[in-house]
């Protein structure tokens, strides 16, 4: 079974979304993110690779272990388990 971590923000004008193969590399894509578009919130998620048994498409399927960001005014990103 493959686990990734997908990581996603939004601000008033844009979005971002993206995958890594590491909780750390998620975090960072997204905080950096955040503070270029000046978004206030964002997300990682632990995901695994699945195959639709209808489709034979891959997918990510949450695994339910998330974290959730918020950016404080002075630039820096905190995370709590969400």
């Amino acid at each position: 079974m493959t686990f990734l971590w997908a990581w996603s923000a939004s601000a008033p004008a844009a979005a971002a979304s993206g995958v890594s193969c590491d909780m750390g590399r998620a975090q960072r894509a997204a905080a950096q993110w955040m503070r270029a578009n000046g978004a206030d919130a964002g997300l990682v998620e632990e995901v695994r690779l699945a195959i639709g048994a209808a489709s034979l498409l891959p997918h990510h399927e949450r695994t339910g272990t998330a974290l959730r960001a918020r950016r404080d005014r002075d630039g820096r990103v905190r995370w709590r388990p969400g």
